[in-house]
């Protein structure tokens, strides 16, 4: 076996990983707008200011408060200034969120940790819902007693994410994990780069059931599990045994991993190639550098190792092998160009079916060709393109929108929805086939598509709006900037009015109160209709004076954010008229709205047929 042609000194690995620009608070300043906040703190108190909005209090809040409001924007930057940003026990909780980037000064220059004994997951970046969402230039610490499942950063369904130039000097569980497991997640095209994690109870990175992801230039060391793992689900999961395919494992250095420096678990198409992996199986005896195995009779096929080191310079060797082919049930796993010398017991153990040695593949897969792109309605784009070829295989195709990327599919599917259009509005389409190599073909033939105008809309203006308290009964707050809603100590409800106008025949295919919640809440509220709508106006309604409502309620809105739009079907809006509604809560946290005197008042939306 050859050796590996890149091997880089240590001190020059730590200088590339390490380094990150520090930005000069006066730069962060120069760009502060609307849709950039900065994260600052005297002692435990915290705000999150742009220049419209500031939040203050405790660390958690100011950060979900501040992210809640840029994805009601369509996204922005979070940045941390310099120092250390304490959770104490708690943890952002983010969830469905997009094009945001969080960032720091850099590494060890700006330090998020929290600490934790809790018997649950304690991620300082608890995530559930991510896309196009980058975390950069800073160290986590996720401190606390060992909990398997507790990660430092927990990117559950997160999707076409960057992570870079972070540091985690401690996780209970994982540093990095991305998740695709659960009932119609998916976890896509992310990348992980010039990182360094260590200090992890459990693998340092992972892939689970996420495909198409990509980690390079990462030095991980001194972990319990794995260095770098991409596994299939576990059997009970809710989808059962999904694979994590078609990553990419390149140019990381990995030390003294507690289990194996890299671990391919019932997975396809993975590329390991111009990794430097040494001294694995530090906790767990007879692990090695890479190991390629099957589980629960899941078969891991087509994966390649190309151009590795794997070796032990102990004095006393624990890691066994460089390259561990567990399984028959590893089919056709392409060994090249590797470095397997000095190991515990021998450079390869090969029980895999039909392993290659040879060669890597460098030829790309051919354009796709006669893609088509069809607007089939205003808010759909339905794609199709022929099948490219490949001298070994075809692993999928990565959909592009107006030059960025849209979506990653597998080799074996020849068609995409996409459902993130709007009415009225010309996209052009590219499509990039690509191979388990990591060889990719030219874009095809772009494919316009122009989608259809949207159904007719009228936007209502609300005409009244006030809340009433039960201990100021004889109190008018029709004047306040909010409508609130709230079960304890003051209980309070709120009442609006509005008038359609314009429908004039026509079908009503939906109607929706929209409401912008300037304080979160873990229940938006219960909505009633008041059949009485003359006989209150927003100047004079108080307690006393407030409309019996109908006894069942019509739709009700969960958990709130600060910052954010929510919506509630209106169904019983189907005619031109003046329609009133009642919202009261059970909950003893209170949510707030801007009234029709604040910043973002109610609006009522109708979409009508032909």
């Amino acid at each position: 076996m050859r050796m590996h042609a890149r091997r880089r000194p240590m001190a020059l690995v730590l200088a590339v990983l390490l380094a990150a620009p520090v930005v000069p608070i006066a730069s962060v300043f120069a760009h502060h707008a609307p849709n950039h906040f900065l994260v600052t703190h005297a002692g435990s108190q915290y705000n999150a200011a742009s220049s419209t909005t500031t939040y203050s209090g405790a660390l958690k809040l100011v950060v979900e408060s501040a992210v809640s409001n840029l994805n009601g924007m369509g996204g922005g930057t979070l940045t941390f200034e310099a120092g250390v940003f304490d959770l104490g026990a708690t943890y952002f909780r983010l969830v469905e969120i997009s094009n945001i980037v969080i960032e720091g000064q850099g590494i060890d220059v700006t330090i998020i940790r929290n600490y934790s004994t809790a018997s649950k997951d304690t991620e300082p970046f608890n995530t559930r819902g991510t896309y196009n969402v980058v975390i950069r230039d800073l160290t986590v610490s996720a401190g606390g007693t060992p909990r398997g499942t507790s990660d430092a950063m927990d990117m559950d369904k997160g999707n076409f994410d960057l992570i870079e130039r972070v540091k985690i000097t401690a996780s209970r569980g994982k540093g990095i994990i991305f998740d695709g497991k659960d009932s119609d997640w998916t976890s896509t095209g992310n990348t992980v780069r010039d990182c360094e994690i260590y200090g992890t109870n459990n693998d340092g990175i992972q892939f689970l059931a996420s495909t198409n992801n990509r980690v390079e230039r990462c030095y991980v060391h001194d972990t319990v599990g794995d260095g770098i793992e991409a596994t299939k689900s576990q059997s009970n999961a809710t989808q059962a045994n999904k694979k994590s395919n078609d990553n990419v494992i390149v140019d990381n250095r990995i030390d003294n991993a507690g289990e194996n420096g890299i671990r391919i678990n019932s997975s396809d198409r993975n590329v390991v190639s111009d990794n430097w992996i040494t001294n694995s199986s530090d906790d767990k005896s007879g692990k090695s550098g890479i190991q390629i195995l099957s589980m629960d009779s899941i078969a891991c096929d087509d994966n390649q190792v190309v151009s590795n080191i794997a070796t032990d310079t102990q004095a006393t060797k624990t890691q066994a092998y460089g390259l561990n082919i567990d399984s028959p049930r590893c089919n056709r796993t392409l060994v090249a160009d590797n470095d397997f010398s000095g190991n515990k017991t021998a450079p390869i153990r090969d029980n895999g079916t039909g392993t290659i040695y040879g060669s890597p593949d460098t030829q790309d897969p051919s354009i796709p060709a006669n893609v088509t792109a069809t607007a089939v309605t205003s808010t759909q784009v339905n794609l199709s393109w022929n099948a490219s070829t490949d001298n070994v295989g075809v692993t999928g195709y990565t959909v592009f929108r107006d030059g960025a990327t849209l979506a990653s599919v597998g080799g074996g599917t020849l068609t995409y929805q996409d459902t993130s259009v709007v009415a009225a509005t010309t996209y052009v389409y590219e499509v990039v086939a690509r191979d388990a190599a990591g060889n990719t073909s030219g874009p095809s033939a772009p494919a316009p598509a122009t989608t259809p105008p949207g159904p007719p809309l009228l936007t209502v203006t609300v005409s009244d709006d006030a809340y009433v308290r039960q201990d100021q009964p004889t109190t008018n707050f029709g004047a306040a900037t909010t409508i609130q809603v709230d079960n304890s100590p003051a209980i309070k409800h709120t009442l609006i009015k509005f008038t359609v106008a314009g429908v004039a025949g026509r079908p009503v295919l939906g109607a929706k109160l929209r409401l912008y919640a300037v304080d979160p809440s873990d229940l938006g509220g219960l909505f009633f209709r008041v059949t009485n709508v003359t006989g209150w106006s927003e100047s004079t309604v108080t307690w006393q004076t407030a409309i019996a409502t109908e006894p069942t309620s019509f739709g009700s809105i969960g958990a709130v954010a600060a910052g954010t739009w929510y919506e509630v079907t209106l169904p019983f809006v189907t005619v031109d008229g003046t329609y009133a509604i009642r919202i009261q809560s059970t909950s003893s946290n209170g949510a707030d709205y801007s009234s029709t005197e604040g910043a973002n008042p109610p609006q009522v939306v109708v979409t009508l047929g032909s």
